[in-house]
């Protein structure tokens, strides 16, 4: 990808813009099947428990958006985002793991609540 788009800096630096239109669409190609296979392996990634934060995020929001979609009354994260202004309680099975109340308050507690039983707890979790 990157070598295709150099190439096309180059060409059009020689004045040849059909070499470079060329180029710069077989990078744009490059760059198309790196994000499809990158989504690839972070689904799989994601099925073996080990996102890098971004992968993290994106499949969280994805998640809770197909949830809301689906009509569900609550998830169970892992990972949690402020970013819906969710609330959520620990799973009483799992301390690991966070159940998310879908459409507000309905009973759990904030981030920072959870976050301060985690501390009292020792349970060495980080909610990020």
């Amino acid at each position: 990808m990157a070598k295709c788009f150099a190439e096309s800096h180059e060409a059009y630096g020689r004045g040849d813009g059909a070499g470079a239109k060329q180029l710069s669409n077989e990078g744009h190609e490059h760059q198309r099947k790196m994000n499809s296979l990158n989504k690839e392996a972070s689904d799989w990634i994601f099925i073996l428990h080990g996102l890098y934060v971004k992968e993290a995020i994106e499949h969280t929001d994805r998640a809770l958006q197909e949830a809301k979609q689906r009509g569900d009354t609550e998830v169970h994260l892992i990972r949690f985002s402020e970013l819906h202004q969710l609330f959520a309680e620990l799973d009483p099975h799992n301390a690991g793991v966070l159940v998310v109340q879908m459409g507000g308050n309905q009973g759990g507690v904030s981030p920072d609540e959870i976050a301060r039983r985690l501390e009292r707890d020792d349970q060495g979790c980080t909610i990020m």
